[in-house]
């Protein structure tokens, strides 16, 4: 037995510009052993509140893809379903002397996941490497060096594409006898496929992206389309229009299908004239990514409680009742309830709307933000915490050092889907309901549910609860707290393309109703 080298595959299903594997690569060739791909279904994952079987259908069409690809560098994919901590017991036996990853930055239970693995590992003299995950930086005290070293790495050059092919692969029989004792169950790839779990999410998921790295690869250049990206800055706050305008990139990039590196160096290199309004704007959200799974990685414990202290308990949480309202799209605000209905059913939302609706629950309903954003959570394709539960604080106004933001739906419903064609697509009730009633919400069919709450109380209350509680002076205590640990610093010149500024000017209100 000449031993094992892994490429644990977390979530970075790609070949190209993948420093894990590449290392990985490296390591069996020098040590002439067996290389394997490792995916793992984790335990924790299926019954995690995030859970959903629409990801499983990604995540199963990238290793599709992957396996075909690894297969001629004699790279075995092995698909494992247990606790990480069993299934890598389990490999030990083969001989595990060297695993490779990258770093994750994602919810609680991965992080103890893998302290558990690295006290597993040191206890067994194996070697686990971990590389940066595109601009998010391990151990940073101080986030005014965040964006040079984000910067750099975009400039980094890219590790060859994977060539080498290892000595035999990997026999899976091996290790059967030793993972049943260790509650693990290991499949090939043409086993893993014929799962009750995979048969389950092909039937469960309709209308979502499909996963892979050549369709990340392919969104790109569609993306970058004379007929596309120009109309990107139009489109990204509509929810019909950003399906067709904007990237759709996003679950591409929280799988590591293909990474912001990657994206950098097409745009740099492209061809033909690029509309530059677009290109900025579009680079910005991508400088923005990598700034709010930041703020995770500094601050984990996100998903759980509030980033200022002071604003603990804030609201009541939501009800049973109130809860299946939401869910299921029937609030009677017809923008709201095609939100959440599309998202439910095809995991996509674009940015705006997502906003709209933790704001709609946590100001308009007043009502804790955990509940809607693990709903949320479970909906997203693209779920990635860091993102997501930044968010989430933002829009509930949990930080203190952000301005507070109310939505307005009915606002947003003539804004951004002025002739109601979104609304009308996921809310059959209103299809023959004249255009000035959608938006204002009167003169609905009694079919269609009543509103949850009154509007202009609605709006009222959260105003008079925020300003009163804003003003106190432990929030904005905390709240400096907040920004001297997680804010942003741009430096010299800031992602979005203009010079910094030490003194930000005073908002004319602590609010911006929306």
């Amino acid at each position: 037995m000449q031993g094992v080298v892994v490429w644990w595959m977390k979530r970075d299903l790609r070949l190209n510009d993948n420093m894990a594997l590449d290392a990985a690569l490296r390591a069996a060739a020098q040590q002439n052993c067996s290389l394997v791909a490792l995916w793992i279904t984790e335990t924790e994952a299926l019954t995690a509140d995030e859970f959903h079987v629409r990801r499983e259908k990604f995540v199963s069409e990238c290793l599709a893809e992957l396996e075909s690809r690894l297969r001629p560098l004699n790279v075995s994919l092995l698909i494992a379903e247990g606790r990480a901590t069993d299934v890598f017991k389990s490999l030990l036996t083969q001989g595990l002397r060297f695993v490779f990853s990258h770093e994750e930055t994602g919810v609680l239970w991965t992080f103890k996941r893998d302290l558990q693995l690295k006290d597993l590992f040191k206890s067994s003299n194996v070697i686990w490497t971990e590389f940066p995950t595109n601009g998010v930086v391990r151990g940073l005290k101080d986030r005014s060096r965040w964006q040079g070293v984000r910067q750099a790495r975009l400039a980094s050059p890219m590790p060859p594409e994977p060539s080498y092919v290892c000595r035999e692969e990997f026999s899976l029989e091996r290790l059967l006898t030793f993972a049943e004792s260790n509650q693990v169950r290991f499949f090939s790839w043409s086993e893993r496929r014929q799962t009750a779990l995979l048969r389950a999410a092909a039937q469960a998921t309709q209308g979502q992206q499909r996963g892979g790295e050549s369709v990340a690869q392919g969104l790109l250049g569609r993306f970058l389309s004379a007929d596309v990206h120009p109309k990107y800055l139009l489109s990204i706050s509509k929810p019909h229009d950003a399906r067709y305008y904007s990237s759709r990139l996003s679950p591409f990039l929280a799988f590591g299908c293909i990474s912001s590196k990657q994206i950098h160096a097409r745009l740099s290199s492209h061809e033909h004239p690029l509309d530059s309004r677009s290109i900025k704007a579009f680079n910005s959200r991508l400088a923005w990514r990598c700034h709010f799974i930041q703020k995770l990685e500094n601050f984990p414990e996100m998903e759980v409680r509030e980033q200022n202290s002071a604003l603990v308990d804030l609201r009541p949480e939501m009800s049973a009742e109130d809860f299946e309202r939401w869910h299921h799209g029937q609030t009677g605000f017809p923008l709201v309830d095609a939100c959440l209905r599309s998202v439910h059913q095809t995991g996509f939302l674009n940015f705006r709307m997502r906003a709209m609706l933790m704001s709609f629950a946590t100001h308009l309903m007043w009502r804790d933000w955990r509940r809607p954003a693990w709903d949320l959570a479970q909906a997203f394709l693209d779920f990635e915490a860091g993102i997501h539960f930044s968010q989430v604080h933002m829009q509930a106004s949990v930080t203190g050092n952000n301005q507070i933001r109310i939505y307005n739906p009915q606002k947003q419903s003539e804004e951004n889907d002025p002739d109601a064609r979104f609304i009308r697509q996921w809310v059959p009730e209103l299809r023959d309901v004249p255009l000035a009633n959608i938006h204002a919400g009167e003169g609905l069919p009694a079919k269609y549910p009543k509103p949850i709450l009154e509007l202009k109380s609605a709006m009222a209350h959260a105003r008079e609860q925020l300003f009163k509680k804003f003003r106190d002076t432990d929030v904005r205590a905390e709240a400096k707290k907040v920004q001297e640990q997680l804010g942003s610093r741009g430096g010299p010149l800031s992602w979005r393309g203009r010079r910094s500024k030490q003194k930000k000017a005073v908002p004319k209100s602590l609010f911006d109703e929306d």
